[in-house]
């Protein structure tokens, strides 16, 4: 199967001769650490099947948060602790875009206005959930970026999961309405004011008068079902540890073009549009490297009563809530998630899943091979 890892790989050299001098070191670093992911030079160790004695070698990943490949074991870990720390009440499911005409700026600033992006959507919606009109109190938010459309086209927005819960001045703990958080034309008002307020003073020679009106700055919130909550976590963690496409879109791999599939959009069903581009792999590799993070930037903040410094404020809120949902429905209380196991590997050769502990090759060679990777990340 087709893979990004081989686009990279082919097409990369004659990427880098094209535009090397002028890239990101995020960038150059994404591309070779991709290109070596899961081959030899990574290093690689040996599996030895206890059955038949046939020996399997598991080349090692890039670990890069940007490959395709790697990071799958990581993804789960992160769904399982979600899973683990879902509060006993009703969420909503928040999505912060910016205009398309303010989406060129923010890429020359990526590690300046990426923040800034994550403050103003969690002060807007603080700002107004403090009203007891809606919620009464502070809330406990989780923000994550995504910087994509379907197709790769630079597109910085923020998907944003949050409990219908609130904690007032006072300590109380207060609920939203099961269908409404905020109203969103006054969110989106708040947003488009703390941003373009925050953005000036972040980067005082840019220009932001493109992003004045308040039409153009589009915030969705939706109620979410207690059922389709693990669906919209596995979908955040889909992205979390990657970048814009997956390796299962590649279709084609040609000479002179990349033939993939992509999300176009969802019906009034619920249903997704799926389309197939083919691009040239230069401008593949241009749209899918646009979205590698600058080193340093997390894809994921928690503010409010999810702060990583309000765990008294989080375990309050659980434990009333827990209480108040046993006081309800006692028989609920006691259910308990499994994290998700992971499919143990098969003999290729006999089908046997009973391996022996794994044969390290000599670690003067994976000390090697981990030299020439750190000279790689570090040349134009």
């Amino acid at each position: 199967m087709p893979t990004v890892n081989d686009v990279v790989r082919e097409f990369g050299p004659d990427y880098l001769k094209l535009y090397g001098a002028k890239m990101l070191p995020s960038h150059l670093k994404a591309m070779a650490a991709m290109s070596d992911c899961r081959t030899e030079k990574m290093g690689s160790h040996l599996k030895t099947c206890a059955d038949c004695a046939y020996k399997h070698r598991i080349f090692h990943s890039c670990k890069n948060r940007s490959c395709p490949l790697c990071f799958f074991k990581q993804t789960q870990d992160w769904l399982d602790i979600q899973q683990e720390g879902l509060l006993p009440t009703h969420y909503f499911h928040v999505i912060f875009t910016l205009p398309s005409q303010l989406r060129a700026v923010v890429k020359r600033h990526q590690k300046t206005l990426y923040p800034v992006l994550f403050k103003a959507a969690a002060e807007s919606l603080q700002a107004l959930a403090r009203d007891e009109r809606y919620v009464g109190g502070k809330l406990g938010i989780m923000e994550v970026l995504h910087t994509w459309s379907g197709a790769m086209i630079y597109h910085p927005h923020l998907h944003c999961l949050i409990p219908g819960v609130g904690i007032a001045e006072n300590g109380e703990v207060v609920m939203a309405k099961k269908e409404f958080l905020v109203p969103v034309r006054a969110l989106s008002a708040k947003f488009r004011g703390l941003f373009l307020q925050m953005a000036r003073e972040a980067v005082p020679g840019e220009d932001f008068s493109e992003g004045g009106d308040v039409k153009k700055w589009v915030v969705f919130s939706k109620p979410v079902e207690t059922k389709n909550l693990e669906r919209v976590l596995n979908y955040l963690g889909r992205y979390l540890h990657r970048t814009a496409i997956s390796n299962s879109s590649i279709l084609n791999i040609e000479d002179d073009a990349i033939t993939f599939r992509y999300k176009k959009s969802t019906g009034a069903d619920g249903k997704a549009s799926w389309g197939v581009m083919k691009l040239k792999p230069m401008e593949f590799l241009r749209r899918f490297l646009q979205h590698v993070l600058p080193k340093g930037m997390a894809k994921i903040r928690y503010y409010g009563f999810r702060a990583s410094g309000a765990k008294k404020s989080m375990d309050h809120v659980r434990r009333t809530l827990t209480l108040m949902k046993y006081l309800l429905r006692p028989e609920e209380v006691e259910k308990k998630r499994e994290p998700s196991p992971l499919k143990p590997m098969c003999c290729p050769q006999c089908g046997s899943f009973n391996w022996k502990e794994d044969m390290e090759l000599s670690y003067t060679q994976i000390k090697q091979n981990k030299e020439v990777y750190d000279l790689r990340k570090q040349s134009p």
